[in-house]
């Protein structure tokens, strides 16, 4: 008889059917467990991503709040430069005016004397009287000289009671624009 060796065939067999076997017992168990590691990945996953989208709105809302300040700042600055100007203008017309009287304590003849002096950012009205004609002429002088006036015009001139000149003098301010 022959002897033929199926020793090598059978553990073959074998070993494919316990193969088969435990991919058939370990599937099953596995399966569950990948599942629910998907499970939790992909709930990380979620996590993540919300997480992600608050940090994202909250920057958004961080980029609105500080693009409105930004807005709220560069209008409170230029009302403030606006502001500035103003009082920069107010301050050079009283200087004008400081720089008038100051003229005026130095250069008024001695034989004219005002009565009345007004104005307003354009122009500015002397009224007064004087002895002779020379005086409100020197006055008038004086006050060209002193640079504050583009032009002054001697608008009113008439004898009065008493034998004195009643005279109004007209000036316009030199710098254009004083509008405060």
């Amino acid at each position: 008889m022959v002897w033929v060796n199926l020793l090598p065939w059978r553990e073959r067999w074998l070993a494919s059917q316990r193969r088969r076997w435990l991919k058939g017992l370990l599937l099953p168990l596995m399966l569950p467990g990948v599942i629910a590691l998907a499970g939790m990945l992909q709930h990380q996953f979620n996590a993540l991503k919300a997480i992600e989208n608050q940090a994202w709105r909250q920057s958004q809302t961080q980029l609105k709040h500080a693009l409105a300040r930004r807005a709220a700042l560069q209008r409170l600055i230029r009302s403030e430069q606006a502001t500035l100007e103003r009082l920069e203008r107010r301050h050079r017309r009283l200087m004008g005016w400081q720089q008038l009287m100051n003229t005026l304590d130095a250069r008024l003849p001695p034989g004219l004397w005002l009565t009345a002096i007004s104005g307003d950012a354009q122009a500015v009205i002397f009224t007064g009287r004087c002895t002779q004609v020379e005086e409100s002429t020197l006055f008038r002088s004086a006050l060209q000289s002193a640079g504050l006036f583009d032009r002054l015009t001697i608008t009113h001139l008439k004898r009065a009671a008493g034998g004195s000149l009643d005279f109004t003098l007209t000036g316009r301010w030199a710098e254009a624009g004083r509008d405060d």
